[in-house]
């Protein structure tokens, strides 16, 4: 299950570094009241998708620390 783990984290964190990054460089290049709202939605959006990264890793961090268990027993 360790490897799982590393593979989402090999996956997922440089895909959502990289989208924060090209959002924060087109963000500085916004014009006032024009691009505002599409920035604005572009962040809820990777919100929305860190939340359920985050809620799918919470829901399998459990699974993995029952078959750590019960693999050392």
């Amino acid at each position: 299950m360790a490897e799982a783990f590393e593979a989402i984290e090999d996956a997922i964190l440089p895909n959502l570094s990289a989208a924060l990054d090209s959002l924060i460089e087109t963000a500085a290049l916004a014009r006032p009241g024009h691009d505002a709202e599409a920035h604005a939605e572009a962040l809820r959006s990777l919100a929305r998708e860190l939340d359920r990264l985050a809620e799918a890793v919470e829901t399998a961090a459990p699974a993995a620390a029952q078959g750590k268990r019960s693999a050392a027993a």
